[in-house]
């Protein structure tokens, strides 16, 4: 059994943070069955939130490259 840990967040939560720290607009649906295209934007958008991306960049991402 491993020995680290993670938070475990309710979807209205994740929502919550998502929305409160302006990384990205989603709803309980995005979030039950998400489809690439919006697993790939997420990912984008917290890259950007984190500073890992320039904006400028937001359109030139590759998956492979998350």
């Amino acid at each position: 059994m491993s020995k680290f840990d993670y938070p475990r967040l309710p979807r209205r939560e994740i929502i919550g943070v998502l929305s409160e720290s302006q990384i990205a607009s989603v709803s309980d649906a995005d979030l039950l069955n998400p489809t690439p295209d919006f697993v790939s934007s997420l990912y984008t958008h917290i890259l950007i939130h984190i500073g890992c991306l320039q904006e400028e960049d937001f359109g030139l991402v590759e998956f492979a490259d998350l």
